[in-house]
């Protein structure tokens, strides 16, 4: 992340936010490498949203 971006982050965010951000943001890409390493089928929690 360059400084003009975490910059652009702050005029939004506080620094307890942006910590939770990127917390979030880096267990979903784990979560998601995880299970298309391991062939994981999607539990359809999504699905249901789309179909409101």
């Amino acid at each position: 992340m360059t400084d003009e971006c975490l910059a652009r982050v702050r005029e939004h965010f506080s620094e307890a936010e942006i910590v939770e951000l990127t917390f979030i943001t880096g267990y979903q890409t784990f979560a998601s490498k995880f299970a298309k390493a391991f062939d994981l089928a999607p539990q359809g929690f999504t699905g249901a949203a789309s179909r409101r």
